[in-house]
């Protein structure tokens, strides 16, 4: 019996274990219709998720050509190849299998599925065979995969490439099987079970990749990442991506490197490190800013910075020294157009009252005195119904006097317009500027769509500060989470993680010991604004409101989406800007 040894290179006996993948696959009593068959059920799967020949190769880490050849049942995939292009897929092992081959050969290993439960908790059972001295090393499968192997005969070394166990006939070994993974026979060989359990989730925009070491393969991760950016950029709103293994600090300045040279100011890059691993979200933000176009005025000429692709240094200076001016509106605006361009700057008001670092916050105001201006002249008699913040930006703006002429509110519930009911004379204009969700048909909709818009607010705030702060390590790990979650359809789990969120933060004090504290502060609102929408005060969607009010007997003058959260349409999530005249 050869004696195994360990090091920190994974060198046994006279074998050495490389990057390199096993060739020669024999599919056992293979013929051309099964492998036409393997080829049919991976074409069908890509096409149903909507993805290219060309990416699913990239994914897969193998050649355009070798997957094409796979597809039309020209070649015979290996094992190897087939765990990558089910990873990408982000399936089974065995679904990849067609019912007429179960046994798969490779250099040395056999594979053959026993058992496959089909349902929400995917589980797979395989015989594992090896033969002496046989190697094989498998790369990380999809994020939550566990895998549990039972020695029938011989012995073996598996799990984790990190932390491998000896195994004789009779043990058994579980371990995660996300991060990369190994088998190796003594060398009487060994027969194994393998039972493999797959996640309940079933998201097809994770990616699952070993940490990169080389050079080449940065870039690797460097183009993969490239192609998500430009794939958020056109229309897909999340991804995320699992680097498993240790890494360096060395390695983690060349990850955030990689990250700043792709980085677009429509896009939110959120990494959450871990011990075994780093977990990339690219989240395609949906900025669409609108700008006044009745003003003109320094405010205006602020808001369309942010139509910029790259602030210069003069843009930057003065913005940064708009934050600190004696204008309140000022003070905000500037700091949302900083904060969009990953120069976060906390106004001293964000300080006492972390409301005004909600992005659209400025924007808001702006619009609502926009609106006013194109239905009244210098003098303006209006109710006001808002925070003080709200008010004292729109007397920057407007000179109002008390009066019932037009009714303005900075919020967007059912309740404004039973007020406006009650306060407007007829012919009385009533100015609604408040946030809305997308629309929705059932309960689990409008909890997906309250969470999607809620989310982009908090994610739009999140930056990167050294802080200890419980606060800042709780929202900066789960709300990218929560987000990504919910964008994929992963409802109930998004739920789940919100309202866990939730019960730990309530608990915490809110003592700052720095200023980029504050947008932690503000999403600790936001969250409890959520929990809100999920539960007592419900939002509504924009069609919604203006055909509530329009049965009330108010007539639509004037709508637009001034800040868009989430949906491409006008109606859609975000902040919005209604203006309604009261019918005599």
């Amino acid at each position: 019996m050869i004696e195994f040894k360990l090091t920190s290179n994974f060198y046994i006996s006279s074998f050495y274990i490389t990057n390199e993948k096993i060739l020669g696959l024999n599919i056992m009593n293979v013929g051309r219709n099964v492998s036409a068959s393997i080829g049919r059920k991976i074409a069908m799967l890509r096409k149903k998720r909507g993805i290219s020949l060309s990416k699913l190769a990239e994914i897969a880490g193998i050649s355009k050509s070798t997957l094409s050849a796979i597809e039309y049942g020209k070649i015979n995939p290996t094992i190897s190849t087939l765990w990558a292009i089910a990873n990408a897929l982000n399936v089974p092992f065995g679904e990849l299998l067609p019912d007429e081959l179960m046994e798969v050969d490779e250099s040395g290993v056999t594979v053959r599925l026993i058992e496959r439960s089909i349902g929400k908790l995917r589980i797979e059972v395989y015989k594992m065979v090896l033969k002496p001295m046989c190697i094989r090393r498998a790369e990380p499968h999809q994020k939550g995969v566990f895998e549990k192997v039972f020695v029938v005969s011989g012995s073996m070394i598996s799990g984790p490439l990190s932390s491998p166990k000896l195994l004789k006939a009779g043990d058994e070994f579980e371990f995660r099987a996300d991060v990369p993974h190994i088998y190796m026979a003594s060398d009487d060989g060994a027969v194994a079970i393998v039972t493999v359990k797959y996640p309940v989730d079933d998201t097809r925009f994770d990616f699952i990749k070993s940490f990169p070491k080389s050079d080449a393969e940065f870039e690797d991760l460097r183009t993969l990442l490239a192609n998500l950016v430009e794939e958020s950029v056109l229309g897909i709103d999340a991804f995320r991506i699992e680097l498993c293994g240790d890494y360096t600090e060395r390695d983690l300045m060349k990850l955030k490197e990689i990250l700043n040279k792709v980085k677009m100011r429509n896009l939110k890059i959120w990494t959450v490190e871990r011990i075994d691993g780093v977990t990339i979200y690219i989240f395609g933000l949906n900025r669409r800013i609108s700008i006044p176009k009745n003003m003109d005025n320094e405010a205006v000429k602020v808001l369309k910075l942010l139509r910029k692709q790259k602030l210069a240094k003069d843009e930057l200076k003065y913005l940064e020294n708009l934050v600190d001016c004696s204008s309140l509106l000022l003070n905000v605006l500037a700091s949302e157009v900083l904060l969009a361009y990953g120069h976060p700057k906390v106004p001293k008001v964000g300080l006492s009252d972390p409301r005004i670092l909600r992005p659209g916050y400025g924007i808001q105001t702006v619009f609502v005195a926009s609106v006013v201006k194109r239905y009244f002249s210098d003098k303006i008699r209006a109710t006001i119904i808002g925070d003080r913040t709200h008010i004292t930006m729109l007397h920057e703006l407007l000179h109002i006097e008390d009066g019932t002429d037009v009714l303005i509110s900075f919020g967007s519930d059912f309740e404004v317009l039973q007020k406006a009911d009650g306060i407007l004379k007829d012919n009385g204009i009533l100015i609604v500027s408040g946030d809305f969700v997308s629309p929705y048909s059932n309960r689990s909709e409008r909890a997906r769509n309250t969470i999607l818009h809620h989310s982009r607010f908090m994610l739009e705030t999140l930056v990167e500060i050294n802080s200890k702060n419980e606060l800042v390590k709780l929202l900066s790990t789960n709300v990218p989470l929560i987000a990504y979650l919910a964008e994929v359809g992963e409802t109930e789990r998004a739920l789940s993680h919100t309202y866990k969120l939730y019960g730990e933060i309530r608990k915490l004090s809110l003592e700052i010991s720095h200023p980029m504290e504050s947008y932690y502060i503000f999403q600790r609102l936001e969250l409890f604004e959520m929990i809100e929408g999920l539960n007592s005060k419900i939002k509504t969607y924009p069609e919604r409101f203006k055909s509530i009010a329009e049965d009330m007997g108010f007539s639509l003058l004037y709508h637009a989406r001034i800040y868009a959260t989430n949906g491409t349409n006008d109606m859609d999530a975000g902040i919005h800007v209604f203006a309604f005249k009261r019918e005599g």
